[in-house]
């Protein structure tokens, strides 16, 4: 069992093509923890310890120290947004876990609209049915048949699965063997020149974001912070889950283009045609 932040940080460099850069005199200090039923505290602080060895390495002294505040790290992993002194709530009120007849838990993931009206349909329930009437609903059926249903539906919903259940599924045989990081060249083009500025690394670098929702928000976000000049792209027909525009949109820009349209496919290829980098997470 790999548990120090340090070590885990080591294990996942050594993953990594090239030499690891030297993790030592890097710390985590403070107190805090991000409550889950893995080891998310361990694994979130391996990543940052072995992105501040990245960063340090490239640095004037590749052996400054650097201590890692734990309470600010945690911030920075969890949603917190509030719009005019109200907090905006991160789960829609049919999201969550529900009880099933044969005891069991499901989840369902009802932040679209789409997806709560999906729910409600899958259930035989009318267009307004509140949370009370989904999980009476829910309670009449065995979890593992309401989940194939959701999925025929085209929903989001699973069933709660123990470790050993899920390692016999086969989502979890079709990808165990698969890379933790992969990489695959499109293409080649010319050398872009880019200015690294101390406080900005990313200045000059300008960004295409269309995705949604967290992990490619997240992404673009990251790039900001760095000091790159990040458009988000959407589309004014397509549904969006509020707060995670909000709690990923810090130091981008914002846009609309319906690539319906003659002139939103032009923009687009305009647009595409002067970023250095496209962070596309829709199929």
């Amino acid at each position: 069992m790999i548990s120090s932040p340090v070590d885990r940080a080591h294990h996942h460099l050594d993953l990594l093509p090239g030499a690891a850069p030297p993790l030592e005199g890097i710390t985590i200090q403070g107190p805090g923890s991000l409550a889950s039923a893995f080891d998310v505290d361990t694994l979130v602080e391996a990543a940052v310890v072995g992105a501040a060895a990245a960063i340090r390495a490239v640095g004037i002294d590749g052996a400054t120290p650097i201590g890692i505040d734990r309470r600010r790290l945690h911030t920075t992993l969890t949603t917190h947004v509030r719009v005019d002194g109200a907090t905006v709530p991160a789960w829609a009120e049919l999201s969550g876990y529900y009880e099933t007849g044969d005891d069991r838990l499901v989840q369902f993931h009802a932040n679209f609209a789409h997806h709560a009206a999906g729910v409600r349909a899958v259930l035989g329930l009318a267009s307004d049915a509140d949370r009370d009437a989904v999980a009476a609903a829910v309670r009449t059926w065995p979890a593992l048949e309401l989940e194939a249903a959701m999925i025929d539906a085209g929903m989001i919903g699973a069933a709660l699965r123990t470790l050993e259940e899920w390692a016999t599924h086969p989502h979890a045989i079709a990808t165990a063997d698969l890379p933790l990081f992969e990489a695959t060249r499109l293409g080649d083009a010319a050398p872009r020149p880019a200015t690294v500025e101390a406080d900005a690394p990313l200045a000059g670098v300008r960004v295409l974001d269309t995705s949604r929702v967290l992990a490619g928000p997240v992404a673009g976000q990251t790039l900001a912070a760095h000091g790159a000049d990040v458009l988000r792209v959407g589309a004014a027909h397509l549904p969006a889950v509020e707060i995670g525009v909000l709690a990923t949109g810090a130091g981008k820009r914002n846009t609309d283009v319906d690539l319906d349209t003659a002139e939103g496919r032009d923009t687009f290829e305009t647009l595409l045609a002067g970023a250095d980098i496209w962070i596309d997470a829709y199929r």
